[in-house]
């Protein structure tokens, strides 16, 4: 996981992390 393009890409890296955040809500560990 390249952190360093998707941070800089706002838009992607505020999807995927939404999208990480929506799953540890539905899908808690």
């Amino acid at each position: 996981f390249t952190f360093a393009v998707k941070h800089s890409d706002p838009f992607n890296y505020n999807f995927d992390f939404h999208l990480s955040l929506l799953t540890f809500i539905v899908f808690p560990k």
